[in-house]
C-alpha cells in the first residue's frame, strides 16, 4: 500500500505528503520530512513510519500532543480517512495501491 497526509487546513492547505520507509518526522526543525511552520509545533513533534503495509503514527513527546480522530495518541495505526490534528494543522490520511 501506499499512504500519504494531506493537508486540509493550515498554512500548507492542499499540500500532500507521500510516506515512504523509514521514519518521516514532522515539526517546526528545518531537518524534518514534513515541515511546519507554527510554535505550536515542537521541532520533532511526531514521526511516520511504516509496518507490514500498514501506516503508524508516533509522539515525539511533543509539547502540545497529536490528535487522531479527536483522541490524543502516543501511537496508533492509520486508515484511510483518518483525521490527524499538530498544532494548527489539519491532515487527512490517504490510502492508495502502490
Amino acid at each position: 500500500m501506499r499512504y500519504s497526509i494531506r493537508v486540509i487546513e493550515g498554512d500548507n492547505k492542499g499540500e500532500e505528503y507521500a510516506i515512504g520507509i523509514g521514519d518521516w518526522i514532522i515539526g517546526r526543525s528545518k531537518n524534518a520530512n514534513i515541515v511546519l511552520a507554527s510554535s505550536k509545533v515542537s521541532a520533532e513533534h511526531g514521526a511516520f513510519f511504516l509496518k507490514k503495509s500498514e501506516l503508524f503514527l508516533r509522539d515525539l513527546n511533543s509539547r502540545n500532543g497529536i490528535f487522531v480522530n479527536g483522541k490524543k495518541i502516543i501511537e496508533t495505526k492509520l486508515s484511510h480517512g483518518d483525521a490527524i490534528v499538530i498544532g494548527d494543522f489539519v491532515f487527512i490520511v490517504v490510502q492508495g495501491v502502490s
